[in-house]
Order: structure tokens, then sequence, then C-alpha cells
């Protein structure tokens, strides 16, 4: 039996014209007419509000050989290379721990050395900072340590 009804290939669809939706055109509207804080730049966020407290002034190379070469005084570096020297660095067995874990280790077994800071050098490498030479020479000699039952690589 054959039936007068045309069949529509998918393609050949009938487009259906559509009415914008009020309810959707109010919220629209609402939203333009609240008083809404424009959103900050990062730029404005991170901004100091104190300019002068990292200032920073041009120091201009010397030229050796047709080379820019940077002068530094060593009075600028040697705090903080002797604040690196009160510190192993350390490396834990089989186990990849965050920061956090690793404080509280050291925060926990390490407090009658006199242990101040951890420092996060590379995946899976710190650096431990204690008071004085002889702190961090009795942690060593108190070892070997384990962490999370794992052993700890110790490198003073």
């Amino acid at each position: 039996m054959l039936s007068n009804k045309k069949t529509l290939n998918p393609l050949e669809k009938p487009i259906i014209e559509s009415q914008p939706n009020p309810s959707v055109a109010a919220a629209v509207a609402t939203d333009q007419n609240l008083n809404l804080k424009p959103t900050r730049s990062y730029v404005e966020v991170a901004k100091s509000r104190n300019p002068n407290r990292l200032k920073l002034s041009f120091i201009p190379p010397e030229v050796v050989d047709g080379k820019a070469v940077v002068k530094y005084k060593s009075a600028y570096v040697l705090p903080s290379i002797n604040r690196w020297n009160l510190g192993p660095f350390a490396y834990v067995m089989g186990l990849n721990p965050s920061s956090a874990t690793m404080e509280n280790f050291a925060k926990n077994q390490w407090k009658e050395f006199n242990f101040e800071e951890i420092f996060l050098l590379t995946s899976r490498v710190f650096l431990f900072r204690f008071k004085s030479d002889e702190d961090k020479d009795n942690m060593l000699a108190n070892g070997p340590w384990l962490c999370a039952r794992r052993p700890m690589i110790l490198k003073a």
C-alpha cells in the first residue's frame, strides 16, 4: 500500500523559527541593571600598595671584549649563600612527598635539632635549614632517617 506522505530527508528538515524566551531576556536585563563591580585584572590585584618597597635600579653592565658582563657586589649575595649553607639536601627513596609532608616530618622528628625551614628545590629534592651547623651535624649523626617507612638520603 502506497502512502501519499512524503518522507523528509534529515537534511531537508523544515526550519523552525523560534521566539526569544522572555524569562532569559528579563534575566539579562536585570544583570545589566545591577551595579556589579567590574572585575579587576591580575595586574591590579597583584599591584603593591607600597610601590617603593621593592624598587629596583638599573645598573649598566660593563663591556669586556665586546660582551656585556654583569658585575655585582658580593655583599649582596653572601647573606643568601650563607643562608643555604645551614642545611642538608634530602631525597626520599620511592616516594614523592609534598612540601607539607616533608615539613611536618621535619617539625615532628627534628624539633630538638632546631629545624627552621624547608625548601623544595626540584621534584623530590628538598633543602632543610637549621639554626646552626652544630644542629645540622647532630641531626645527621642521629640517623638513618625514614619518611613513611622509606629511607631518606641526606647530603650535607
